[in-house]
């Protein structure tokens, strides 16, 4: 039951990432790299790289062989780094 609500929200979360890929300035971005070069110097969005050390990644193990032998929890142990991007609008300028 709980690897189906799983699913159901990576599918949604997918979704969510294609309308973002689709909409926006420019030109879509084809690569992951492309995309943050194309977003994290832009007014309002950060960057962040995060790397898993020894201890996350034996966490991420641990949290891996609850769900089993299976494609998701051999990608949980695999994750070495991820690069996140977010974006907070910039405070309104009041009008005077």
């Amino acid at each position: 039951m709980k690897l189906r609500n799983f699913s159901f929200l990576l599918a949604v979360a997918l979704l969510l990432l294609a309308g973002c890929r689709a909409s926006g300035p420019g030109q879509p971005a084809r690569t992951v790299a492309e995309f943050f070069n194309k977003y994290e110097n832009r007014p309002g969005f950060k960057a962040t790289d995060w790397n898993a050390g020894l201890t996350t990644r034996f966490l991420l193990g641990r949290i891996a062989k609850i769900g089993g032998d299976n494609d998701v929890s051999q990608a949980l142990t695999a994750i070495r780094s991820a690069r996140i991007i977010t974006f907070a609008p910039p405070p309104a300028v009041p009008a005077t």
